[in-house]
């Protein structure tokens, strides 16, 4: 008897959740309209900046997240970016080529936005002028002449 009530409770959990899903799968879902938006993607990098500009900055990231490590990467700078050059407050024209920085932001894989931007070097310093040494010129050379006493 007491097979018989096991087996029977058995035999009807496996039966009822196949049940429970044919209805549910049967039943339409409601229709809801979603929005897709950008997927955004947040990344981070330490590299080298290679070149400046008034709103982008672009680096050699040595380091950081896998979607940009070992690459070039363009990073905008927005106004509102936390940017430190040195532990201080700056802007992006504070910062020049050479430059290490570490970058933190959103991007959807193509476009990069900084939100923390910190680096640090010191301004380069110009590269000294050299102007050419002029060249010698050449002492004039007596010309020759008919020596005195040499008539022929």
């Amino acid at each position: 008897m007491r097979r018989l009530v096991l087996a029977a409770v058995l035999a009807a959990g496996v039966a009822l959740p196949t049940v429970t899903v044919a209805t549910s799968a049967s039943a339409a879902p409601p229709a809801v309209a979603k929005k897709k938006h950008a997927a955004t993607t947040v990344f981070a990098a330490a590299g080298t900046v290679t070149a400046v500009d008034a709103t982008t900055l672009t680096l050699y990231a040595k380091g950081g997240t896998k979607n940009v490590r070992r690459q070039t990467v363009t990073v905008a700078v927005t106004t509102t970016t936390k940017l430190r050059v040195n532990g201080h407050k700056a802007t992006l024209a504070d910062i020049a080529v050479g430059y290490r920085v570490e970058v933190a932001g959103r991007g959807d894989g193509t476009t990069w936005t900084a939100v923390v931007l910190a680096a640090k070097g010191k301004a380069a310093e110009p590269a000294p002028v050299v102007t050419p040494a002029p060249a010698p010129s050449p002492s004039p050379s007596p010309s020759p002449s008919a020596e005195p006493g040499d008539d022929d």
